[in-house]
């Protein structure tokens, strides 16, 4: 296996798109965050959590969560903003 030593500058591409950009896709997990930070809104929050997992592709046409709506996500929100 021939893998490169993880260098800190190989990153800077990243972070020169989110400077340009404040809706770059990178921001996309900041969005879902803020949004958890509100209470009481399970079905935004499983939109905001469907959304951020579509736009790192998990919405593919292979992904049986292509054949749902965002409800689909209620449980694992629940799990999510559980005290355990």
């Amino acid at each position: 296996m021939n893998t490169k030593p993880f260098d800190v500058s190989m990153l800077e591409p990243y972070i020169q798109a989110i400077s340009k950009d404040k809706e770059h896709r990178y921001r996309s997990w900041e969005v879902c965050r803020e949004q958890f930070e509100i209470k009481n809104q399970s079905d935004s929050h499983a939109l905001h959590l469907a959304f951020y997992l579509a736009s790192w592709g998990m919405y593919r046409g292979s992904s049986g969560l292509l054949q749902k709506n965002h409800r689909i996500h209620t449980f694992p929100v629940k799990i999510l903003l559980s005290a355990e």
